[in-house]
C-alpha cells in the first residue's frame, strides 16, 4: 500500500476505525476492497481538494466534479455512506456502493459485483424512476 496515493481531502470527518468498517461490511453483506478500506481510515471522505477528473465512455461529457466522498459517522449525515446506501436499496443492484457525489447528484460508485472492484460513474439522471441502473 505504500505506493497508494489518496486525494487530498478539506473538511474531512473525524477518523473511521476498522471495527466500524467491518460492521459496515456486515451490515451490507460486503467486502470493501482494501485500498477503499485504507482510504477510509486516513480520511473517512470529505471535500477533495482537486475537484474534476477523467470520465471514460461519455463522450458528451467527458470530465467530472467531485463534490464530496461518503465517510462512516461523518460530521454531516448527507455524506454518510449507509445513507446513500439505504436510500437507493432497491433502485441500484446488490454491490454497488456510492461513495463520492459531485454538483449534479451523480455518483462515483464501486461496484464488487462478482467479486469484482471497479470504479464506476453513475449519471442517474437519464434512469431517475425507470428501474434500469
Amino acid at each position: 500500500m505504500s505506493d497508494v496515493t489518496f486525494p487530498q481531502t478539506s473538511e474531512s470527518n473525524v477518523p473511521t476505525s476498522k471495527r466500524a468498517i467491518r460492521e459496515f461490511e456486515k451490515q451490507y453483506e460486503i467486502v470493501l476492497p482494501n485500498t477503499y478500506v485504507s482510504f477510509l481510515l486516513a480520511t473517512n471522505g470529505g471535500r477533495p481538494d482537486r475537484l474534476v477528473y477523467p470520465i471514460e465512455g461519455l463522450p458528451q461529457n467527458p470530465l467530472g466534479d467531485l463534490h464530496f466522498f461518503m465517510g462512516l459517522s461523518p460530521q454531516w449525515e448527507v455524506f454518510d455512506l449507509r445513507r446513500y446506501l439505504g436510500m437507493f436499496s432497491g433502485r441500484i443492484p446488490v454491490g454497488i456502493v456510492p461513495f463520492a457525489v459531485n454538483g449534479g447528484s451523480d455518483y462515483v460508485c464501486l461496484d464488487l459485483r462478482a467479486g469484482g472492484e471497479r470504479v464506476v460513474f453513475w449519471d442517474h439522471g437519464h434512469f431517475w424512476s425507470t428501474g434500469e441502473w
